[in-house]
């Protein structure tokens, strides 16, 4: 990374991102080698009374408001002055001044990039609630049409606490991957650790899951450089190291431990190249379990 990245480094490194919680799209495997949950995965998400019906398109367009409307809220919250206290008090007042001069040109231009169009004032507290019930009714609206960011964003912590649930959920995260869309592929992490609950740490359980699918997408093409909506979040949600790097790994290189950093880059490296080859049945599966067909 740049000296920027490096520079951030060296004061972040104890920290590590707790886990969410490039080439073409992934080829579509053989018919026999693909999970069967997959092909129960792809029918609509019921529609509950009163939600409105709408085209794939429109379902589309909705969820685009929706993080439309995420991304004003995480500039609101980045800019507050209450923000800016806590980053002077947990990393600003550790860091060289050089330092904490670039992150702040960062701070502000993501800022400003993300937050053109937005409301100029915070939300009411009325108004806030009536955006959270209009956010909640696209979101049933897009799920019920099919729409697959807006399935997976429905899906209820509660959901995945039985084995049918679970296997749902990693049939919908199949679904996801074999749609070839990167930026959606990147959020699969958020979702992975509830699909293959553990009772024990495994060196898979020292991979931020979240950190590790976004460097997948980075990889299949999601815009993941200085101005990229990617890093821009990073910045603007996670810590001001990401707003003077150049890239989104050169931001997770400076914010993780250079441990796990090297283990999620030899995961993202196996992962990758089982999705270029189409080798994707078992993928989400538990780690040291057989790929259904031995593929």
């Amino acid at each position: 990374p740049a000296a920027a990245g490096q520079t951030s480094a060296a004061g972040r490194k104890e920290s590590s991102i707790t886990p969410a919680p490039g080439d073409g799209p992934p080829k579509q495997p053989n018919d026999e080698s693909a999970p069967a949950a997959v092909a129960d995965s792809r029918t609509a998400t019921a529609r509950a009374p009163g939600v409105p019906t709408l085209t794939p398109a429109q379902a589309r367009q909705r969820m685009r408001e929706r993080q439309r409307l995420q991304d004003c809220e995480r500039v609101v919250h980045a800019t507050s002055p209450d923000s800016a206290a806590a980053r002077e008090r947990r990393e600003w007042r550790w860091l060289p001044p050089e330092q904490v001069a670039l992150e702040q040109v960062g701070l502000r231009e993501a800022a400003a990039r993300v937050g053109q169009g937005c409301p100029p004032r915070p939300l009411t507290p009325e108004a806030r609630r009536r955006q959270e019930v209009d956010m909640a009714a696209d979101l049933a609206a897009a799920a019920a049409a099919g729409d697959l960011e807006a399935r997976l964003r429905s899906w209820r912590y509660q959901d995945s606490k039985t084995d049918g649930g679970r296997e749902a959920l990693r049939a919908l995260l199949y679904d996801v991957l074999l749609s070839g869309d990167a930026e959606l592929i990147a959020q699969i992490g958020e979702f992975q650790w509830q699909v293959n609950p553990s009772r024990q740490t495994t060196a898979e359980d020292l991979v931020p899951h979240g950190e590790l699918w976004r460097l997948v997408a980075c990889a299949l093409a999601a815009p993941c450089g200085r101005g990229s909506p990617a890093l821009d979040r990073l910045c603007l949600s996670t810590s001001t190291a990401a707003c003077a790097a150049p890239s989104v790994a050169a931001a997770l290189q400076g914010l993780l431990p250079a441990w796990q950093f090297r283990l999620l880059q030899q995961r993202r490296a196996e992962l990758l190249a089982r999705i270029r080859s189409g080798q994707v049945a078992g993928i989400l599966d538990p780690p040291g379990q057989p790929a259904p067909g031995g593929g």
